[in-house]
């Protein structure tokens, strides 16, 4: 239903960001570098990125975008280049709601989201 779609996109968009934030856990000389920007299919563009973390290997991160009203909006994450958060994420979901139905789907992905949180606030 309309109101589902609206419910699961505020979710997920909640889970997305707790997820990312989750995923800096301190500072530890990384350096957040731009490569360059190319057009992508279906009038996108791709963010070329890496993380430089010193004594390991640089995190190659690019960011899809789309145009939208004017803006750019990020509409995914492929990490090391080529592995879609995206389509990792729908095959994820698929599954589970086909699995389970829509409302412990939900649940699961605000469980997701107040481990982060805790995990967040124990780290400071």
């Amino acid at each position: 239903s309309d109101e589902e779609k609206h419910r699961w996109a505020e979710t997920f968009a909640r889970f997305t960001v707790a997820n990312y934030a989750g995923r800096f856990t301190g500072f530890t000389g990384e350096e957040f570098v731009t490569l360059g920007v190319e057009d992508a299919a279906k009038k996108t563009r791709m963010v070329l990125t890496k993380i430089v973390v010193p004594s390991e290997d640089d995190v190659q991160l690019n960011y899809r975008l789309l145009e939208k009203d004017g803006e750019w909006k990020v509409i995914d994450v492929y990490l090391n280049g080529t592995v879609s958060e995206l389509a990792l994420r729908r095959s994820e979901y698929s599954s589970a709601l086909k699995r389970e139905g829509f409302e412990q789907l939900v649940a699961s992905i605000e469980t997701k989201i107040e481990d982060l949180r805790s995990k967040g606030n124990a780290d400071g």
